[in-house]
């Protein structure tokens, strides 16, 4: 968690404001069909929260980071990176310097 701590602070938010809460329950896993557990990550200032699944084939941590930059636990920080946009095929050509 350590780096999930690092991660929040270069995004530009106070790690203390999270709270995350990993659930390991052998009930839990089978009940969504998964393979690892699920963390509850929530915010102290805005009351929200996110669940994510986790486990070897699991991406939660990007899960979140991206949730955080959609706003989604809150705004985000003017210092987040923007989420990255795929751009249609057709509007990259439009914009394509000839």
């Amino acid at each position: 968690m350590q780096v999930l701590n690092g991660l929040l602070r270069a995004w530009g938010y106070d790690d203390e404001d999270f709270v995350i809460q990993e659930e390991h329950s052998e009930e839990l896993a089978s009940l969504f069909g998964l393979s690892g557990g699920v963390v509850k990550v929530s915010r102290r200032s805005t009351g929200e929260y996110r669940m994510y699944a986790t486990g070897i084939e699991s991406a939660w941590i990007s899960s979140l980071l991206l949730d955080l930059a959609r706003g989604y636990l809150a705004d985000a920080p003017e210092t987040a990176p923007a989420p990255l946009v795929d751009v249609p095929l057709d509007a990259r050509r439009a914009w394509s310097i000839r």
